[in-house]
């Protein structure tokens, strides 16, 4: 039976060197049968745009599976700075707090 919610937590830098990584974690997370991917970012202390894309493109695969995707935050700063600039805060749901 698949799983309701699957939670990815990641930490640290999210870049070009984390990114094969990180679109494997989300891919494995969107296949799974689960309902709902979250992706926990509250341990994220920088995030570029490869990274961003990675993001972007699992949601949109999640979207097509009918699978929910959002991100846990809070994000720090320069995340969240980057989620704005980009208009990223617009398409990929975050959800602060607990």
């Amino acid at each position: 039976m698949p799983k309701h919610q699957v939670v990815v937590p990641v930490a640290g830098d999210l870049d070009l060197d984390s990114t094969p990584w990180l679109a494997g974690e989300l891919l494995a997370a969107v296949a799974s049968g689960a309902r709902s991917v979250v992706v926990d970012m509250r341990d994220v202390s920088f995030c570029d745009c490869c990274a961003l894309n990675v993001l972007r493109t699992s949601s949109e695969s999640a979207h097509d599976f009918g699978v929910r995707f959002s991100i846990q935050g809070p994000l720090a700063p320069v995340v969240g700075r980057l989620f704005q600039i980009t208009g990223a805060d617009q398409e990929l749901p975050v959800h602060d707090g607990t």
